[in-house]
């Protein structure tokens, strides 16, 4: 976008030169704009090999990552419980809720995950 701008005015500042003489200010003002420009295509240029090497580099995935199991904690140390593991990845609706059990000595905190349609 700042390229196409600066093309337009490059070609205005073009206009207003051709109908009044050199002098060493218009002289400056075309060097100033034609390297802004000049500049601009070569940032341009550089930008697109830069990332055409990095995606060539890197190999985009086209799926997702696979772990090997699930979590048994969450970060907080609270036990994960998923009701249907093999509908978690697919479920249009997923309720968590954290259920606390209170024992004599402690406190057990569980994460259940529960999945469902969606339709209620």
């Amino acid at each position: 976008m700042i390229s196409v701008l600066l093309w337009i005015v490059f070609i205005r500042y073009w206009q207003i030169v051709m109908r009044v003489p050199m002098n060493d200010d218009t002289k400056l003002a075309i060097v100033t704009l034609g390297s802004l420009a000049l500049l601009a295509a070569v940032y341009l240029v550089a930008w697109v090999f830069y990332n055409i090497r990095l995606s060539k580099r890197l190999q985009r995935r086209k799926t997702r990552l696979v772990t090997a199991d699930p979590p048994l904690r969450d970060y907080v140390g609270r036990w994960i419980i998923v009701d249907r593991p093999a509908d978690l990845a697919t479920a249009n609706y997923i309720e968590v809720e954290v259920h606390r059990t209170l024992t004599e000595d402690k406190t057990i905190e569980e994460k259940i995950f529960r999945t469902s349609a969606g339709d209620t």
